[in-house]
């Protein structure tokens, strides 16, 4: 059987945030690995205009000159207030990726999302431990694992896929906050 997580939780954020499909918004997508960049196509469909802030110069590089996003930033999330001014979008779309980062950089990190964006922040992340990446592409490895009292803590709904802990079993967290 294929490995469905990643419609799965397509299907959930359709499901728990329908609003951000049902008219077109400006969006901060945050982080796209190489031919890797989940729900782009569905917020697309949906009118939205979609900037991406990615940490890997060779991701950004091969992102340039394809329809997929509006404007490529090659930057940190941890430093996006360096990049952009506050209010400078509607929605910050963070998918799978507060676990590439230490767990005291993701409340920070949020933050400043949150100052960015004027609507709504979206984060994805695995739930709990996840097998030890073996990558050694920078922005690949797995820094922390994040439960849902982390969401909850900075004031986020969540849902959950799965059980914690769980590698590759459904076991995934979608975290939204309106603003």
């Amino acid at each position: 059987m294929a490995w469905r997580e990643p419609k799965l939780r397509l299907e959930q954020l359709e499901e728990k945030v329908p609003e951000l499909f049902e008219q077109p918004r400006t969006v901060l997508y945050v982080g796209a690995m190489k031919k890797q960049h989940q729900c782009v196509e569905e917020l697309r469909e949906a009118g939205c205009t979609i900037t991406l802030l990615e940490l890997v110069e060779g991701n950004c590089e091969y992102y340039e000159g394809k329809d997929l996003f509006h404007h490529i930033v090659c930057g940190d999330v941890r430093e996006v207030d360096q990049h952009f001014d506050p209010g400078s979008f509607d929605v910050a779309f963070w998918w799978h990726g507060p676990e590439h980062v230490a767990q005291d950089d993701v409340a920070p990190s949020v933050a400043k999302l949150e100052e960015i964006a004027t609507e709504l922040i979206v984060l994805a992340s695995p739930w709990g431990k996840t097998r030890k990446w073996t990558y050694t592409v920078i922005g690949r490895d797995h820094l922390c694992a994040l439960y849902v009292d982390d969401y909850l803590n900075m004031g986020f709904n969540v849902a959950t896929l799965g059980e914690a802990d769980r590698w590759r079993k459904g076991t995934q967290l979608l975290a939204w906050k309106w603003l």
